[in-house]
Formats: C-alpha cells, structure tokens, sequence
C-alpha cells in the first residue's frame, strides 16, 4: 500500500505506535524510571513531503558534569 499523502502517514504512524512490541518497550522504558520519546518530522521537499517518525528509550539518565569552561 502506497503512502501518498499526510493523512496516509499519520494514520501509519498510528498503527505502527499501537503495536505490541512498541507498548512493551515505553511500559519497560517508565517501569526503569527512564522516558520514553517520539519525534515527528514533517518536511517540506522538491518533490512533496517527507513524513519521518523515530522514538528512543531513555534511562539511566547521568550527567557528565562540566566537560568545557569558557571564559
């Protein structure tokens, strides 16, 4: 199935965010304390728009302290 238009990927993004795999890793994700993010691009190009969607887990959140002073 041809994704070809804004509605047709959202509705996708939907889907794909609703699936299993993906539920089981944001419930894994806030049972360890971290966050869970979804990013989604929505670009115009030459040639129409691009549609992108990336998600992460983050835990274990540590600083790293000062690593540059500026004067």
């Amino acid at each position: 199935m041809a994704i070809d238009t804004i509605d047709a990927a959202m509705a996708d993004m939907g889907r794909q965010l609703n699936q299993k795999k993906i539920v089981d890793a944001i419930r894994q994700t806030l049972a360890a304390g971290g966050t869970y993010e979804v990013v989604l691009s929505v670009v115009q190009e030459k040639n129409g728009a691009t549609v992108t969607m990336q998600s992460r887990s983050v835990t274990g959140r540590t600083t790293l302290g000062r690593l540059i002073r500026l004067r």
